[in-house]
């Protein structure tokens, strides 16, 4: 009886590459198409991850939603040639506060 982990774990990761490629088939038209395509969403992909904590998802989507806040106030403020040092900003922020991000487990509660 229980759950069939290694079929859920390929289904997962079958409705993992559906979604890229559906994200890739939407962001190609409105950019152009180059071998490090995937690079600037990358980056903000893994500063929203490590402001909201690894291993949380909660904290992943409020991370997302803090690293793009604060890159449309900072262009807004500063400009765009900024967009990128400000998310790189915010990571070093948090790793400096907080280490294990907004929403992750404390560096004492780990042991």
């Amino acid at each position: 009886m229980g759950i069939p982990v290694p079929r859920y774990l390929a289904g997962a990761f079958a409705w993992a590459v559906i979604l890229a490629g559906i994200a890739g088939m939407f962001i190609v038209p409105i950019t152009f198409l180059d071998f490090t395509l995937g690079d600037a969403i990358g980056y903000k992909g893994f500063a929203a991850l490590v402001i909201g904590g690894f291993g949380t998802i909660p904290g992943a989507i409020i991370g997302g939603y803090v690293v793009g806040l604060m890159e449309g106030l900072g262009t807004l403020l500063v400009g765009s040639h900024y967009r990128d040092a400000i998310a790189a900003a915010l990571i070093l922020l948090v790793l400096l506060f907080r280490p294990g991000g907004l929403l992750g487990a404390k560096e004492e509660e780990r042991l």
